[in-house]
């Protein structure tokens, strides 16, 4: 229902706004939406695009393959500049919609909401469950319901149509809401959120932690923090299921 678009961006928790993450983080804010595009090469099976950061502040590099099997991989590369005024990263990953019917969830993962710093509670196993189940219901809307650790996840109708994810060189972390980030942010309250004919679909490379020594100044630990001066890589396909009939 939409294109697979970069994305880096969380809606802030309660914690990231006690440490004023969404002020000392505001490039990434926005950054997916301002890529300067710079070439796009078609391939044999595929496209390789690349692209600055806003203000040349690094690149992108995203690959789309289509194989024999119509199994589509993504890959992209992020590059940035170590510039301090950056921030640290929210999340390097995809984003995109899709229909609504495609509720039902089987995965093998984190059994329940889990972030970096915050997964060892949680079993790691086989799952199913649907979007609405996985929704965290903070009372004000903020960031919720991902699951850590990720190899393969099925979202199908009620006839079995869907779209299989797979991890590419190592396992995902993947959120999945019946409302978008900006109905997350423009909400006070949890019983307000609309919802919606499609899915917001995200899946993560990484994504940074939830803290939570405090939930007013201090930040996430150091080493669940995604830095500028690295370079991230990442790797995952998406592929249609036909319906249990055909």
């Amino acid at each position: 229902r939409s294109p697979i678009r970069p994305n880096f961006w969380r809606v802030p928790t309660d914690n990231d706004g006690g440490n004023k993450m969404p002020k000392r983080c505001a490039y990434w804010k926005t950054a997916a939406d301002k890529l300067s595009l710079l070439s796009v090469k078609p391939t044999k099976d595929g496209v390789n695009v690349r692209y600055n950061l806003p203000g040349g502040q690094g690149m992108l590099n995203a690959k789309y393959r289509l194989s024999e099997v119509g199994r589509l991989e993504l890959s992209m590369i992020l590059t940035p500049k170590v510039k301090k005024w950056m921030g640290d990263i929210p999340r390097v990953g995809w984003l995109f919609e899709t229909h609504d019917a495609f509720d039902r969830v089987r995965w093998f993962g984190r059994r329940d909401e889990t972030y970096a710093d915050r997964k060892t509670g949680s079993i790691l196993g086989l799952y199913r469950s649907t979007v609405e189940r996985m929704i965290t219901p903070y009372v004000r809307p903020q960031e919720n319901g991902q699951r850590a650790d990720v190899r393969f996840a099925e979202f199908t109708a009620e006839n079995g149509a869907g779209i299989r994810v797979r991890a590419g060189d190592a396992p995902i972390q993947m959120t999945v809401w019946p409302y978008t980030q900006k109905d997350l942010t423009a909400t006070m309250h949890h019983a307000e959120l609309p919802r919606r004919r499609t899915l917001t679909m995200q899946f993560d490379h990484k994504q940074m932690g939830v803290g939570g020594d405090n939930s007013w100044g201090l930040p996430v630990h150091s080493e669940y923090r995604l830095w500028p001066k690295k370079t991230y890589q990442f790797r995952m396909s998406l592929q249609a299921m036909a319906p249990k009939d055909e």
